[in-house]
């Protein structure tokens, strides 16, 4: 995906260029959200994983979940498309961090804060 995201024009830091495989979700999160980062993930299974998204709503970060599956080509038409969308989220920080879209060729969608996403936030 970071290849597809570069070709995309996006300034991009794959994960494996800042931390090993297997860095647990804690420290690589932390020094996301601190930084203020965009996390974009490609995961199409990302609701079931509650782990991660407490993670990410711990971390303070500001997430972007790609659902589509396809091509390389595929996903950085997708991207080229709602790249707008995203950059506009991030300059106005509107939502506040932590916050989680889902993103899909037809655009982003808010999960999380939302009414619709309950789970206990850590303290």
């Amino acid at each position: 995906m970071a290849l597809a995201l570069r070709n995309a024009g996006v300034n991009v830091i794959a994960f494996t260029e800042r931390f090993d495989r297997g860095t647990d979700d804690e420290t690589w999160l932390s020094q996301v959200g601190d930084r203020r980062w965009l996390l974009f993930t490609r995961d199409d299974r990302w609701h079931y994983h509650r782990a991660e998204l407490l993670a990410i709503v711990a971390a303070r970060a500001r997430a972007f979940i790609f659902t589509s599956q396809g091509s390389a080509r595929e996903i950085a038409d997708a991207i080229w498309k709602v790249l707008p969308q995203i950059a506009e989220i991030a300059q106005t920080n509107d939502p506040a961090p932590p916050y989680i879209y889902k993103v899909t060729a037809g655009g982003v969608q808010l999960v999380y804060p939302s009414p619709r996403f309950k789970f206990p936030l850590p303290r």
